[in-house]
């Protein structure tokens, strides 16, 4: 399979290429970036604009899978609007580019509590994406949506530690409609998202907590 990673940069996107390096199952893989980094055998990175939508028109072409992993904080971001552009505007038009050119499934890394109506900005923004790239009608789409994310960050955010320490805590009593809260290492979340891409999935696939984790023990 010839796949498209967008957000190898990122936590969950660089375990991702790294399962997708490790699997025979996927000859080729591309990972786009805004800023240059050194190719392997295996992956090829390239600069995309994520605003050029005949740019994300032509290296979808030919692909299997796109695993969309582009996600990032509003104080990253600097304001609600860089956020939006990042966490929306750039998902959809690379989601709409993948549809044009019939990729089999889209693979989109969104999280929990996402809901288009929500009072919460940021999981309003997850929910208007989903509505957005599930209107495309990708014959497979697969929805992740994890909650906290566990994993190795080259920048410790006070609010992420914090909320890392209390997920630990409070995890054991996170249990039936609840678990879908639990705190999750990306490792985990990368091989679900491999593990899906090598199947025939039904359209509009939500993936929570418990789904990811029995795909990894599977």
């Amino acid at each position: 399979m010839k796949v498209i990673v967008a957000g190898g940069t990122g936590l969950t996107g660089g375990f991702l290429i790294n399962e997708l390096e490790n699997d025979s199952s996927f000859e080729s893989v591309i990972a786009l970036t805004r800023k240059e980094r050194k190719s392997s055998d295996k992956t090829t990175w390239k600069v995309i604009d994520f605003e050029d939508t005949k740019a994300l028109e032509e290296i979808t072409k030919g692909v299997d899978v796109v695993f969309c992993c582009l996600g990032t904080t509003i104080k990253k971001a600097g304001s609600q609007d860089a956020f939006y552009k990042v966490d929306f505007e750039y998902v959809v038009n690379l989601a709409k580019a993948a549809r044009l050119n019939n990729v089999r499934q889209f693979s989109l890394m969104s999280a929990v509590g996402a809901d288009a109506k929500s009072k919460v900005f940021y999981n309003r923004v997850k929910g208007e994406v989903e509505e957005a790239v599930r209107s495309l009608g990708f014959d497979e789409l697969i929805l992740f949506q994890p909650s906290l994310l566990l994993g190795p960050r080259k920048d410790t955010r006070l609010g992420e530690k914090t909320g890392t320490i209390l997920g630990k805590l409070f995890s054991p009593l996170l249990f039936g409609s609840m678990s879908k809260y639990h705190p999750i290492h990306v490792s985990k979340i990368a091989k679900a998202m491999v593990s899906e891409a090598k199947i025939k999935t039904d359209r509009g696939l939500t993936v929570e907590y418990n789904d990811i984790i029995k795909k990894v023990e599977s």
